[in-house]
């Protein structure tokens, strides 16, 4: 709250003696309290404006099947659960202080994500697989997929029954740059990704970062 224009430069003694009690008998200063004690008193003691919240950050996770690749104190590491390279079990001993995600690359295991690319899960097995997750009480099951392809996911997902707000999808968007892919890049998808896996060199080796929303692991 700004100071009242009309407030004197100086506030005499007085005025301060009387600032909380103005009602009670005066000591000293006028007997009818000027116009601008109300407002200067007024300002006073209004309560200081709580300070605006600081922004909720985004999170960078980071994954790869060779595990020593990952910052010792990252702030999210994801593993596999099944597939080639099972690292999940690893990266929870390993980065016990980290936020986790596990990823299934077939949708015949069990995970908090499944990854469907080339070679691994299908678009047509999302559903089935979301309703198996939710059962066992995973809260909001993830999909990892290309940016190109996240438009066909939701659609098939949507067609099934399953409420955008009920999965995380995660997508693959290689531009180098940190960001969550939104209609800006394309490919028919007219979302916000939950998190966006941006590149598979980050810190200058092979390793894969994503930055994920503030609320992706709550």
């Amino acid at each position: 709250m700004k100071r009242p224009s009309l407030v004197p430069k100086k506030i005499p003694a007085w005025a301060w003696k009387r600032l909380k009690a103005p009602a009670r008998k005066p000591q000293a200063g006028p007997r009818k309290l000027p116009r601008w004690f109300w407002a200067w008193r007024k300002w006073r003691l209004s309560p200081a404006p709580k300070p605006a919240p600081a922004p909720a950050h985004e999170i960078t996770m980071f994954d790869d099947v060779n595990l020593d690749l990952i910052p010792a104190k990252a702030e999210a590491v994801a593993g596999y659960v099944n597939g080639r390279w099972p690292t999940f079990p690893e990266v929870v001993r390993r980065w016990a202080d980290s936020k986790h995600l596990s990823i299934a690359v077939t949708a015949s295991a069990d995970a908090e994500c499944l990854d469907i690319e080339r070679g691994d899960a299908e678009v047509f097995q999302a559903p089935e697989w979301f309703v198996r997750q939710r059962k066992r009480g995973v809260a909001r099951p993830a999909f990892y997929i290309s940016v190109s392809e996240a438009a066909g996911l939701e659609a098939e997902l949507a067609r099934n029954g399953v409420k955008r707000s009920a999965y995380r999808l995660i997508t693959a968007h290689y531009t180098g740059v940190a960001h969550r892919c939104t209609s800006e890049c394309g490919f028919g998808f007219k979302d916000k990704a939950d998190a966006t896996q941006w590149t598979d060199k980050a810190l200058g080796r092979s390793l894969d970062e994503t930055l994920c929303a503030p609320d992706f692991f709550a």
